[in-house]
């Protein structure tokens, strides 16, 4: 895997579109310099926790969607369907720990209503598996896990989400 690392202006030093400015600066970066360090144009993943999954559903949906794009007004919702239907096939981690589980799971409901293919994984209550927790503490196994999870994701691109998927 190639890997390009995006960093992005921080609020409330700037605006939420200046975020964006800056992920589609990236992207277009990635995209116009992608097969001098060899990577495969075909074959591109985004991931992000957090604020940065977030910025990744927005980004991406307005990406592929001129009309969203160009759309100023529309309700700040991951579950709104004009984002739901422009997104690629989605992982979502989440876990009973997680103080953010709840929206999670209706990003997930959203994307099933839309029969959109999509992979969750729900950890159970585990004091460990809290918010972002593979990314704050990538030694855990379940971290690990993760990563094999994505991975996997990766190399499918989604192929066996159809339905969505709860463990």
């Amino acid at each position: 895997y190639l890997v390009f690392s995006i960093e992005y202006r921080l609020i409330p030093d700037c605006l939420f579109y200046d975020q964006l400015a800056d992920l589609h600066l990236a992207l277009d970066f990635i995209r116009d310099h992608l097969t001098e360090y060899g990577g495969d144009i075909s074959h591109i993943y985004a991931c992000g926790d957090s604020g940065g999954a977030c910025l990744l559903t927005y980004g991406i949906a307005m990406q592929r969607s001129t009309a969203l794009a160009q759309a100023a007004g529309v309700t700040p919702s991951p579950e709104h369907p004009d984002i739901v239907t422009s997104l690629p096939p989605s992982l979502l981690i989440t876990s009973d720990n997680d103080n953010l589980q709840s929206y999670t799971l209706n990003f997930e409901k959203a994307l099933r209503r839309h029969q959109m293919p999509h992979k969750l994984i729900n950890y159970p209550k585990d004091p460990r598996l809290t918010h972002a927790f593979s990314a704050f503490y990538p030694d855990l196994p379940e971290s690990r896990e993760v990563i094999h999870h994505l991975i996997h994701f990766f190399e499918h691109t989604g192929d066996d989400c159809k339905g969505g998927y709860v463990s």
